[in-house]
Formats: C-alpha cells, sequence, structure tokens
C-alpha cells in the first residue's frame, strides 16, 4: 500500500503510527523499517532489510546470499516492511525487489507499505489501493501554530494579535511542517514582529517543496548564532533517519571546533554550549522524535527528511563559500 502525499504533510508521520500501533504489532511477527530515499539501490534496500533482521550478517553484500538469509529468516511468517521516502520510478528495479520477497515461502498475510511524494512512483509498486493524504484545514494548521507559538502561561492575544497569527495559519496551506515551524519562528519573536512573517516574499512562491523549504530556510536564519548554524548544517553527514545520539553529537560538534560561547562574558563550559545548542535546535523543530530518559532529558534524536535536506544545501553551500574564499585569498 501506497501512501501519498506532498513534502511535510505527514507520510511518514501516518506510517509510524502504523508501525507503532499495538495490535500491528501482536498481528506481525516481524517489523521493519527502512529509510530509501534515493538512490533506490536494490542491494543496499536488502541488506538493510536483512540487517534489521539479523544484525550480525549486517556485512553480508551479494544479493544471492542476502535472499537466501532473508527467505530462511522470514520462512513462515507474516511481516510489516515500511519503505519509507521512495522516489524509484523505475519498474524493473522494484521487481528485483520484490523478486527477492516473494521466494520466501509462506508469508502469506505479510504487507509492504511505502511512503512517496509520487504518484507515479504509488502506480508502480501498489497492489492495494493507495492512501492520499489531504491537506489540513486552515483551522487544523491554525490549532498546530497556537500550540507551538502560544505554550501555556501566554498572555491572551488581542484581537489585532488573533488576526495576524491566524493570518500566518493560512499562510501554511494546508502543510503540519509549515505550520510547526512557522509557529516556533513566532513564539521565538516578539509579537510585532510577526508581520515580517505574513508579508514575507516567499508567500509569492508556488505552493510545493520550494515554498516548504524556503520556509525551513527562513527559520534557519533567525538563529542568531553563526556557530549553532554550523552545527546544524554539520548534521548533513548523517544519513536520513540516521538516530542521532545527542551526547555523541555534541562530542563532534567540539572536535569540529563548531561551538562558541554566545557572549564574550558567558562562562558555559563547552559541553553546556553544545547542549544549549541542542535543546535551541530541538525546540524549533530542527530536530524530531526524540527519545528522552527517565529523567526527561534528551538522549537521542532524528531529522525529519526536508530538514536534512536543507542542512545538505547549507553545508554545500558553505563549503562552496569557503572554497570560493580560500581561492580568492
Amino acid at each position: 500500500m501506497a501512501i501519498v502525499g506532498m513534502a511535510g504533510l505527514g507520510k511518514t508521520t501516518l506510517a509510524k503510527l502504523i508501525y507503532h500501533e499495538y495490535e500491528i504489532g501482536r498481528h506481525f511477527h516481524e517489523k521493519i523499517w527502512i529509510c530509501v530515499s534515493t538512490p533506490f539501490k536494490v542491494n543496499t534496500i536488502l541488506s538493510g532489510i536483512l540487517e534489521k533482521l539479523k544484525p550480525e550478517k549486517a556485512r553480508i553484500r551479494g544479493k544471492a546470499t542476502i535472499c537466501e538469509n532473508l527467505q530462511e529468516h522470514l520462512k513462515g511468517k507474516r511481516y510489516l516492511l515500511v519503505l519509507d521516502d521512495v522516489w524509484n520510478d523505475d519498474p524493473q528495479k522494484w521487481d528485483n525487489l520484490i523478486s527477492c520477497l516473494s521466494n520466501v515461502q509462506d508469508t502469506k498475510g505479510s504487507n509492504i507499505v511505502v511512503t512517496t511524494r509520487s504518484v507515479s512512483v504509488a502506480s508502480i509498486v501498489q497492489t492495494l489501493p493507495r492512501h492520499d493524504l489531504r491537506k489540513l484545514s486552515n483551522e487544523e494548521c491554525w490549532l498546530i501554530l497556537k500550540d507551538k507559538a502560544f505554550p501555556d502561561g501566554s498572555s491572551p492575544l488581542t484581537n489585532d494579535e488573533g488576526r495576524i497569527a491566524r493570518g500566518i495559519a493560512k499562510k501554511c496551506v494546508g502543510v503540519p511542517l509549515v505550520a510547526k515551524v512557522l509557529g516556533n519562528m513566532m513564539r521565538s519573536k516578539k509579537r510585532d514582529g510577526w508581520c515580517s512573517i505574513q508579508e514575507c516574499n516567499i508567500w509569492d512562491l508556488p505552493e510545493g517543496g520550494e515554498r516548504i523549504l524556503s520556509v525551513l530556510k527562513l527559520s534557519f536564519d533567525q538563529l542568531k548564532s553563526s556557530s549553532m548554524k554550523q552545527c546544524f548544517a554539520y548534521c548533513s553527514m548523517f544519513s536520513k533517519d540516521f538516530k542521532i545520539q545527542k551526547d555523541d553529537l555534541i562530542q563532534l560538534w567540539m572536535a569540529q571546533g563548531l561551538l562558541r560561547p554566545f557572549t564574550s562574558k558567558s562562562n558555559l563550559e563547552i559541553e553546556d554550549i553544545g547542549d544549549k545548542y541542542f535543546r535551541i535546535l530541538s525546540k524549533n523543530s530542527f530536530f524530531q522524535d526524540v527519545t528522552k530518559d527517565d529523567h526527561d532529558i534528551i538522549t537521542e534524536c532524528k531529522m525529519h527528511h526536508l530538514f536534512h535536506d536543507l542542512a545538505k544545501h547549507i553545508s554545500e553551500s558553505m563549503s562552496k563559500d569557503f572554497n570560493q574564499t580560500r581561492h580568492m585569498a
């Protein structure tokens, strides 16, 4: 079954709700989640499936051997396989992937869920009716934006403030990720600065991926520290859907010399600066799917696919600017 929708609409979120549903866990013997993205490499996907099922066999690379191991492990089992963020529209590549899984004996009742932005991809993979995600209503966007922008304890909005805030919610054009990001921006701005969001020229762009990335870039530009911007861009080194360990990330930032005090008078330890960077980025939706320990402290997280795309774009831009500067010198 294909879940289809534009960027930022919640395809992966819906797939996760299915994947983690209690009754789903009871029904299937095995559950496997693979972030595909680009490029679509059959061996890599099959290897990833085997690694999730049998981590000790992660180094096996030959397709025939991988398929033999999958057939051995999945035989007689119902499994749920989620292939997230699929872009491949080459039927032959899809058939090559499915041929391996189809050879596993006695897996009746198994299901594959695919998330994709492309209707043509869905037409290639689907054998069940696809699920098209609709955009949210303006009111639904307003509820998301309000939750982010006005935490408990905020003073009531004046009529004028309410009008501006609801006007910004309409700018989300039904995309929940945009509502979250704009709500975070509004929370960090003074209320007389909301008009700058409402009047920004990015709303002149056509609806779709380019406009959404522009909104994310606007949120990135609002970060006050250039060092924090570099720390975010550094995260492009991780693969999509990678579980980032917070403490490891801070150590990597330190090793790269990216952490700087917020002011010259700051007496924070370097690790504390890294922790503060992380909390600010997380609070503003640059990180998601956070895991917390028993003390409510974040231990790991992931990046939304679109924020990963933004980090990669920013990193490449920074690298290009650096090379140009060095060449001029």
